[in-house]
């Protein structure tokens, strides 16, 4: 689990800024402010398609805590406190915003 938390943290500081230029630009999103508010209300419009050869899918968690900009263990108490919806599949997988078929 320590791994998984390393990890989670080193991708929300070094991969989910390029994501987020990445949307913003293909989605045509002129403001900052622009993609937190659509981030934040789940708005699916923005998301990138896939496959992507730049980005794998990400999982709503990560996009959350990407604009928050929250470490895994801060996330958590925010989800456990009912701060933040956490959005979970069935079967184990977290949601994958790009693919409607990853919630099913």
């Amino acid at each position: 689990m320590e791994r998984y938390i390393l990890k989670f943290n080193w991708y929300m500081h070094e991969i989910m800024p390029y994501y987020k230029d990445e949307v913003m630009r293909y989605r045509n999103i002129a403001t900052d402010e622009e993609y937190t508010r659509r981030i934040l209300e789940g708005d699916e419009s923005i998301y990138l398609p896939q496959p992507n050869r730049k980005f794998e899918p990400t999982s709503y968690k990560e996009r959350i805590a990407a604009v928050l900009d929250l470490d895994y263990q801060t996330l958590q108490v925010k989800i456990s406190r009912g701060e933040i919806r956490d959005k979970i599949a069935t079967g184990g997988f977290g949601w994958r915003d790009e693919d409607p078929n990853h919630v099913f």
